[in-house]
């Protein structure tokens, strides 16, 4: 951290040697990338509109996890921003319907990141399923708040409803193979999604539900 606030100047005089400094103090492959870009702009032959990121170059798991991690943190910073806005422009009976919204969205974003994934496979893809789900939700908000709402006529919709289900039995059939092949795995991937799905169906609930107050016209 006090390698990127020396290399940008965040909230100190900007001191490339200290960044330098500090960055050696990092994993042997990404401190050779670091040092090369800090170098680079100490001779500045790179430009110092550029922002240095020490998060471009981690490669250990650990690093990588505490990276996706700060960048949900910051994003999570930028909706709420957003959020607050949005609600001072809503009615009582609106503003009551967003937040149960809100509620169910941040849920199905966290099933979406806990529950779909066996443990050897999380950390960061954990963190990015969630992220992803809040960053869809935060994008489909303002599409809507700026009157641009999905359009579907009643055959698209059913179309699309019968191809969800049978992608979803699709990978619950999955799942009970790669069980059986995979004996030792003691976590039960079905349960684990048809909760998430159980989620999903209050999450759309909830929006159905905002948007008869928030967009009667659609």
């Amino acid at each position: 951290v006090l390698m990127m606030l020396y290399a940008n100047g965040f909230g100190v005089e900007a001191n490339l040697d200290l960044a330098i400094k500090y960055s050696c103090s990092g994993a042997s492959g990404e401190t050779e990338e670091q040092i090369a870009d800090l170098m680079a702009r100490k001779s500045k032959t790179r430009s110092k509109g550029i922002i240095f990121d020490q998060c471009n170059y981690v490669t250990g798991t650990v690093d990588s996890n505490r990276c996706t991690a700060l960048e949900a943190r910051q994003k999570n910073r930028e909706r709420k921003y957003v959020f607050d806005a949005i609600k001072r422009k809503l009615s009582p009976d609106q503003i009551k319907e967003f937040h149960k919204l809100m509620k169910a969205a941040s849920k199905f974003a966290d099933a979406r990141g806990a529950d779909e994934y066996y443990a050897h496979d999380r950390g960061s893809y954990s963190l990015y399923a969630t992220s992803h789900e809040n960053e869809q939700f935060f994008y489909d908000i303002k599409q809507c708040e700026n009157g641009i709402y999905p359009v579907y006529t009643q055959k698209q919709f059913s179309d699309l409803n019968t191809q969800l289900n049978q992608v979803y039995r699709n990978i619950l059939q999955s799942n009970k193979v790669q069980t059986e092949q995979v004996a030792e795995n003691s976590d039960d991937s079905s349960r684990r999604l048809a909760e998430t799905q159980r989620i999903w169906l209050k999450y759309r609930d909830a929006w159905v539900e905002f948007g008869h107050v928030r967009y009667p016209s659609v």
